[in-house]
């Protein structure tokens, strides 16, 4: 497995590929559909909130992303923060 995973890192760099991959850097799990859906399997209870993505014939166990922009903040929960003053650091 080492002598594989090297051949591929040194593909990817050989061919300007490297540039990151959020299937890989952002999931849980990646694989086939079996392999995914084992994962989740295995989590058990601990797979609440967790998807599994398909995309072709590459499946993805990956979280649900929080949702932002709601309306639970306001400009009354804010601090204006003054870069040029001394008194921050005090």
């Amino acid at each position: 497995m080492k002598k594989v995973h090297n051949e591929w890192v040194d593909n990817a760099l050989s061919c300007n590929n490297n540039v990151r991959e959020s299937h890989w850097t952002q999931s849980i799990a990646v694989g086939s559909k079996d392999f995914t859906e084992k994962v989740i399997t295995e989590l058990g209870h601990r797979a609440k909130g967790r998807t599994i993505i398909g995309n072709g014939d590459m499946f993805q166990v990956r979280e649900n992303q929080a949702e932002y922009g709601n309306n639970n903040y306001s400009i009354d929960n804010t601090f204006a923060w003054d870069q040029n003053s001394s008194d921050n650091y005090r």
